[in-house]
């Protein structure tokens, strides 16, 4: 999380509730059956492919209940590319495993 302090904590107003979303993500992510399938079925570049999928569905889910880190994650695409890298990276090996 100190990449996240240093990186992107100054770009929203409530910087601990965003890491707490992003402590969370690779559990929820790592539920979602089609990537689960990726990563067992498919290369490692179809598997990102769904991770990606699989974040953009979970930071969807956020909507109602904080706007800001959603509209971050839409609008910015240094900070989506790095969010989903470190989600894959999180999870793709505890999966493949």
């Amino acid at each position: 999380m100190d990449d996240f302090n240093k990186t992107w904590g100054n770009s929203f107003t409530g910087p601990e509730q965003a890491a707490d979303l992003i402590k969370n993500l690779p559990d929820r992510v790592e539920a979602d059956t089609a990537y689960q399938n990726a990563v067992l079925y498919s290369d490692k570049q179809t598997a990102h492919i769904q991770d990606n999928n699989a974040v953009s569905k979970q930071v969807t889910s956020f909507l109602q209940t904080n706007t800001e880190f959603y509209k971050k994650y839409n609008e910015d695409p240094n900070f989506q590319k790095w969010l989903n890298d470190i989600i894959f990276t999180a999870t793709y090996s505890r999966l493949a495993a």
